[in-house]
């Protein structure tokens, strides 16, 4: 599903993206350098801010992989207070959060979506554990994704955002968080 959307992760035009040092074109979503896009009454953010704010990003040229991913953890923390009333702080705390947000969500802009409120769950990884973001194949698929490595484990937080829209409930963000603690440790290492 995603494998062929993760190819095209990186690039609207086909760009090839390896590396964090290459520079990355996107399609999807994030922040930075853009103004908050305008909102409807109530706060809420409108499907024609959503669709002008994915406009701009796709002639945006991100340095690397890790600022596209930290522009569309922004875009998530954006949407979650703008359109969902909830403040996402990147802690693990508000995977729980996260959890609540995606449990409303139809699987509609399922690219925008797995790009946007997946790239924010790595970024809560990332933060707690460390790591690098890469480009690397998801295992049994042709097109490399945003995968993020942790002390020598892979983990490839957009295809489970992707797998908990598309799937439902049994993919849990906080029974794999659970996983990731058994793994990696239950005492993270605060990273900035």
């Amino acid at each position: 599903m995603l494998a062929a959307a993760g190819a095209e992760a990186c690039s609207s035009r086909a760009e090839a993206c390896s590396s964090r040092a290459e520079a990355c074109s996107s399609s999807g979503a994030g922040t930075l350098g853009f103004p908050a896009p305008p909102r409807s009454g109530g706060g809420r953010v409108t499907l024609e801010s959503v669709k002008s704010q994915k406009e701009k990003l796709a002639e945006t040229q991100f340095a690397s992989l890790e600022a596209m991913m930290l522009a569309y953890a922004d875009e998530a923390v954006r949407v979650a207070a703008d359109g969902h009333r909830v403040r996402l702080d990147f802690s693990l705390q508000s995977i729980e959060e996260l959890e609540e947000i995606l449990a409303g969500q139809a699987a509609v802009d399922l690219e925008y979506q797995t790009r946007t409120w997946g790239s924010y769950f790595g970024e809560v990884l990332r933060r707690q554990w460390g790591g690098e973001w890469a480009f690397t194949q998801y295992p049994n698929a042709v097109a490399a994704v945003p995968t993020l490595e942790i002390a020598g484990s892979r983990l490839y937080p957009l295809m489970k955002v992707n797998r908990r829209l598309t799937l439902g409930d049994s993919e849990s963000l906080t029974a794999f968080l659970e996983l990731v603690k058994a793994r990696l440790g239950t005492s993270p290492s605060r990273v900035n």
